[in-house]
């Protein structure tokens, strides 16, 4: 019986090495230490985009939801005409998310996590691009 479908290459899923893991997860955890000790609009940036990263290679998890729900809360705040600025409990929050982060992180395979890098920075290039000065 001939096939009628044309045929779909399958994606190799590469494990992430250990050493990959732990710099991404340092970068992560410094991402946030630089948010909570010198809150700035870039240092708010910076960890906005590995959070979309997370979200775009698809490591679901409540610690994503939960870093994302404080990165809101900051980021309306900057809209509103205020200062960046992170609360203690906000800072406790991102701190406790990045813990949840680093286990989903595990489960993401190498290469989904760096294409994931390509298409968020693409994208935030783009919004960057399309945003008035």
């Amino acid at each position: 019986m001939k096939r009628t479908k044309p045929r779909k290459p399958r994606t190799i899923r590469q494990p992430m090495m250990a050493t990959t893991r732990d710099n991404l997860a340092l970068e992560l955890r410094l991402g946030v230490e630089a948010l909570v000790g010198a809150p700035s609009a870039e240092t708010y940036n910076q960890l906005v985009l590995m959070t979309a990263t997370f979200d775009n290679a698809g490591a679901q998890s409540e610690s994503l939801s939960a870093a994302q729900a404080v990165l809101t809360a900051i980021c309306e705040r900057y809209d509103a005409g205020q200062p960046v600025t992170v609360a203690a409990d906000e800072a406790e929050a991102l701190r406790a998310a990045v813990d949840g982060l680093d286990q989903a992180l595990a489960k993401v395979p190498h290469n989904v996590f760096r294409a994931a890098q390509v298409i968020t920075r693409q994208n935030f290039a783009a919004a960057r691009a399309g945003a008035p000065a």
